[in-house]
């Protein structure tokens, strides 16, 4: 389809290629867009080869030929007949329009770039970069909405956009015009140096280049902000003495501190550049730190050292530094080191330190104290116990000393050096071993030379051993008897005896007296053996032995008990048949067994007699009469103590038989008449 701009004489051609061409007759046709009917075309200001194989439409309005508008061509050709075209429709563009230019920036830094965007066009757009202002023709640079021109040089840019909307014609924007600044420079600042406190200075730069410009200042040399720009305006660190922050040198008065300051220099659009950092710091005499020994011994003196001082610097002392009002003494030197001669009493140092460029800034360190120590004293060793036991522990107290305190284990009480095991007042020595302690105190004051006591020597005590009794068994009651021990260690022993094995007290040591179960054949129960009498009861004995300080130890223990008979219980039947016997059972009998019986115990005087048998069971024999038995028990050990059960009776009944039936299934039942 054909297309033609919407403007007075704008063209547009359609043509048609024939098959067969020679010979061949052409008649181009038009039909309005909503006419049925074609129209044969003549030649006219509208069209022209109307009769040929391309047709050229002219408009003579914008709308005439209208856009819409239908054309085809019938071909002819002789004796082969007509052919007609497809159909073409005529289409329409609107007039191209130039737009207007915008850049990102009004100017752009030398190697920087810039943006060019075209707003109120229509058509496609082709950049281009022109030599001058006035420049008919240049470099396609680019093409769309916006173009950007990236690392610029030289000092001006010209760029202008033609614009073209189909087949209409070109259309052409003013040409852009914009500058290329040179890029910022910084400069050099000339002034800097150490200054009184309190002193004006003047910074000055030379060679930048820039349209705005900056002085900066900085107190840490890292954060800079911009410089006071009026006269008597107070920074932190100096006051303002320049009316602009703005020119080429900057005057300042009464600095206070170290200051930094540099020069901003941004040319155009370009980012700005810094020039080089200078640097004012002020010349106080800085006092420094004073080190060294901070006691002596009496009557000694030392070194003192000065450290990080800045200035001349010249010594004092004083003895009354705390008074309200001290006296200062000035003491010979002037070095970083001073010796304090022999002290007596503790003084005070200090060092006066003069700026050597501004004589009115003086710095005075602190105080620093010489104390005096007293001369060490050994003081004296006590112990919480005269000896120690094997194991256990003793605590060695120091008394009446002066200075700190180093305890030695010694191996010897003449030995020159020994083990350290412990420091303060007192020590304690846990788990002891060996026969023999031997500690001693070292004590030192401050720097004074130390002092040593005396040695003092420990006996270690062997455990107690309570050893072994031999000497136990069952007496007779008022026996005697003999307890002794061997293989016990200990210096102070002592025989117990309880009479429930669980409470123990000391045995008697005089011979005739009593305990609650014995009485003592003893002139001592503190020897290996003990010896008792007329014992009545069950006796425990333990013997108990101390060594020294250590924990007593106990011997086994050794049981004596009485023996005496015991008749024990008769039990069996109660009653026989008259004519029968039973066995008789005798339980819990302690000694020999001698039975007997009686037809007549509840008489004044009954008559008893021997019945064979000595054991724990006795058959009776047929009894006609009620019959009494007992057992009379005599102890195995001691025959004078007997023991007779009490009167056990079988009574006699009649036993002839009735026979009773009882329900079914029977049963037998006898009974007495």
């Amino acid at each position: 389809n054909p297309t033609i701009c919407k403007a007075i004489n704008a063209t547009a051609t359609v043509s048609v290629v024939a098959a067969t061409s020679a010979n061949a007759t052409y008649q181009w046709f038009s039909q309005a867009a909503t006419a049925s009917t074609w129209t044969t075309l003549v030649n006219n200001a509208n069209y022209s080869g109307v009769t040929g194989s391309t047709l050229t439409i002219t408009r003579t309005t914008t709308s005439v030929p209208a856009k819409g508008t239908k054309y085809k061509v019938v071909v002819s050709s002789g004796q082969c007949g007509d052919a007609t075209s497809a159909t073409a429709t005529l289409e329409e563009s609107l007039p191209s329009v130039a737009g207007t230019i915008t850049t990102s920036t009004a100017s752009v830094c030398l190697g920087g770039s810039i943006t060019y965007t075209l707003s109120g066009y229509v058509g496609s757009i082709e950049w281009q970069s022109l030599a001058s202002a006035t420049a008919t023709s240049g470099t396609v640079v680019g093409t769309g909405v916006s173009y950007t021109a990236n690392n610029v040089s030289g000092t001006v840019l010209y760029v202008r956009a033609v614009v073209k909307n189909g087949s209409c014609s070109t259309a052409t924007t003013a040409v852009k015009t914009t500058i290329v600044n040179p890029i910022s420079v910084g400069g050099t600042i000339t002034g800097t140096g150490t200054l009184c406190s309190g002193s004006t200075g003047l910074v000055k730069v030379t060679g930048h280049t820039g349209t705005t410009l900056l002085w900066e200042y900085s107190t840490d040399g890292v954060n800079y902000t911009a410089a006071p720009a009026i006269v008597g305006t107070a920074a932190p660190t100096f006051t303002s003495n320049s009316t602009s922050n703005a020119s080429t040198s900057y005057s300042f008065k009464i600095i206070s501190g170290t200051t930094y300051f540099r020069f901003k220099s941004s040319n155009g659009a370009c980012d700005a550049a810094y020039s080089n950092v200078v640097q004012y710091t002020i010349s106080p005499a800085i006092a420094g730190t004073i080190s060294g020994a901070s006691t002596v011994c009496l009557g000694g003196g030392t070194t003192l050292t000065l450290a990080n001082a800045v200035g001349t610097i010249s010594w004092q002392r004083s003895t009354n530094w705390n008074a309200a009002t001290p006296t200062w003494n000035t003491v010979a030197g002037t070095t970083t080191s001073v010796a304090t001669g022999n002290l007596s009493v503790s003084t005070a140092f200090r060092a006066k330190v003069t700026s050597s460029t501004c004589s009115t800034s003086i710095a005075t360190t602190g105080n620093f104290i010489v104390n005096i120590a007293p001369t060490s004293v050994a003081g004296t060793i006590s112990t919480n116990t005269a000896s120690v036991c094997l194991g256990g522990s003793i605590t060695y107290i120091l008394s009446g000393y002066v200075g700190s305190i180093e305890w030695q284990s010694l191996a010897s009480a003449s030995a020159t050096s020994g083990t350290v095991v412990g420091t303060g007042a007192s020590y304690t020595a846990n788990n002891v071993s060996g026969t023999v302690l031997y500690v001693r105190a070292v004590v030192k004051s401050g720097p004074c030379s130390t002092a040593t006591t005396a040695v003092k020597t420990t006996t270690v005590n062997q455990v107690s051993v309570g050893g072994t009794i031999t000497g136990t068994g069952a007496l007779c009651s008022g026996a005697t008897g003999l307890v002794k021990v061997t293989g016990h260690i200990g210096t102070t022993v002592l025989w117990e005896y309880s009479t429930d094995g669980a409470n123990y007290v000391a045995a008697p040591a005089l011979v005739g007296t009593a305990a609650p179960t014995f009485t003592s054949n003893s002139t001592s129960n503190a020897s290996t053996s003990y010896s008792f009498k007329l014992i009545s009861g069950t006796t425990y004995f333990r013997f108990k032995s101390s060594n020294g300080v250590c924990d007593a130890a106990y011997s086994n223990v050794v049981q004596y008990t009485i023996s005496p008979a015991i008749a024990g219980t008769i039990s069996g039947a109660s009653t026989v048949c008259l004519g029968a016997g039973t066995t008789l059972t005798l339980a819990n009998a302690v000694g020999t067994i001698a039975w007997q019986r009686s037809t007549n115990w509840t008489a004044a005087t009954p008559t008893w007699n021997a019945v064979a048998g000595t054991t724990t069971s006795l058959a009776t024999g047929n009894l006609n009469v009620a019959t009494a038995f007992r057992a009379k028990v005599t102890s195995s050990t001691c025959s004078v103590s007997t023991a007779t059960t009490e009167n056990f009776v079988v009574g006699i009944v009649s036993c002839g038989a009735k026979i009773k039936l009882d329900e079914n299934p029977f049963r037998v039942i006898a009974s007495p008449n």
